[in-house]
């Protein structure tokens, strides 16, 4: 994926299908390979049946984030294949530049999903430790506070990322108004134009 955004070269339909069958495959292994410990209650943002030790929720966290990255591509896949389609080739600068703000906006949003995933699993852990009830919600109240600020931040980028998205017209700078088109002088380097 990082290759072909990179490089701004065209893929065929038929293989970004492969690689969303690809996902779904990996998905599928993994989510029956790890059936008996209801991993998916992590992706519905469900807390896990208490008391969990600290080796399971560490291994709920990676699997799970792994899980949510892989299949965080998926849309952005998605967004190349539609862009191909609808705009044709990729190497127009303004369906390239419309397709890098989507791309950012899916990879915040996505940033956003990984943040919150771990939230339930690490919760009921912090609440249901063998420490002392005090010190666990002290632990789980510093650890959501945490997070949330984590989240704020997040959550302003994803907003940013967005208003790009709906935004039209030039990113930076300002349109050529008609005194400085009808003056011959280039409005950056104060030269005189032979026009």
């Amino acid at each position: 994926m990082r290759k072909l955004v990179a490089q701004k070269t065209d893929c065929q339909t038929s293989m970004i299908m492969a690689a969303l069958l690809y996902i779904a495959t990996n998905v599928a292994v993994v989510a029956w390979l790890t059936s008996g410990q209801r991993l998916y209650r992590s992706f519905l943002l469900q807390a896990p049946s208490p008391p969990i030790t600290v080796w399971q929720a560490v291994f709920m966290v990676l699997v799970a984030d792994s899980v949510v990255r892989f299949c965080c591509l998926a849309p952005k896949l998605l967004v190349v294949a539609a862009m191909q389609s609808w705009g044709g080739s990729s190497h127009g600068s303004r369906n390239v530049r419309r397709q890098a703000r989507l791309l950012t906006l899916l990879e915040y949003l996505s940033g956003v999903y990984r943040a919150v995933v771990p939230i339930p699993v690490w919760y009921t852990y912090l609440l249901t430790c063998t420490l002392n009830n005090v010190f666990c919600a002290l632990l789980a109240g510093f650890y959501l506070t945490f997070k949330g600020y984590g989240l704020l931040q997040q959550g302003q980028l994803v907003l940013v990322a967005a208003k790009l998205v709906l935004r039209t017209g030039a990113l930076y700078g300002r349109y050529l108004g008609k005194a400085e088109a009808n003056n011959a002088c280039c409005p950056i380097c104060q030269v005189r134009s032979i026009c």
